[in-house]
């Protein structure tokens, strides 16, 4: 589903560490959340792109730009910052 605006992908894009999610699905249950609130408040259906699938975000390359190019044409960018989400180790 498109964005709201022309020229958009989406109109929030959710970044995070699959690692994050792994264990209990705590990012799932926040985007869960934050979609129903969406769909509570705004007449408009607001489109979220959150990546479910591991290799859907950085496909198999690990280029951080090739594969995100696209997807971060969106209005509302939400990284969700833990510490496998900012290891310096990471090559992303």
């Amino acid at each position: 589903m498109p964005s709201i605006i022309e020229g958009y992908n989406y109109d929030i894009f959710i970044s995070y560490r699959q690692k994050d999610n792994k264990h209990n699905g705590w990012v799932t249950e926040f985007v869960n959340n934050l979609k129903g609130e969406l769909e509570s408040t705004f007449k408009e259906e607001i489109s979220v792109y959150f990546d479910i699938n591991p290799h859907d975000g950085l496909l198999e390359t690990h280029d951080v730009d090739a594969s995100l190019k696209e997807k971060l044409k969106c209005l509302v960018f939400i990284p969700i910052i833990s510490r496998t989400y900012c290891d310096p180790k990471s090559f992303a």
